[in-house]
């Protein structure tokens, strides 16, 4: 609706960095099927939808991030990717903490 507004706001980084996004999404989208993911194995799978799921939340992140100082109500974009970060560090240092076995 507003090519040159789009063309002002859009840089060559956006571009590259976006289209890692997609090729990202596309390879977790072809590896969520029975076969593929047998065929790549659990932990290259694991490894390869973590690492893009970090790679997306951040470029989120980032995208809405850099809103904030013109459009202000993008801070609201933030919180569920900031809430969905703190969770997943939460998970992964309680996984990572030994519980007492038998204690009682």
């Amino acid at each position: 609706m507003d090519p040159a507004g789009f063309a002002a706001a859009t840089s060559l980084a956006s571009y590259i960095f976006g289209g890692i996004g997609y090729v990202v999404i596309i390879a977790m989208t072809a590896t969520s099927f029975d076969r593929t993911a047998a065929a790549i194995g659990p932990r290259a799978w694991r490894r390869l939808h973590l690492a893009a799921g970090y790679y997306l939340l951040f470029q989120f992140m980032v995208s809405f991030g850099k809103q904030i100082p013109d459009m202000p109500p993008y801070a609201l974009f933030l919180i569920p990717l900031l809430t969905v970060f703190a969770l997943r560090m939460i998970s992964m240092a309680s996984a990572r903490t030994p519980h007492a076995v038998g204690a009682g």
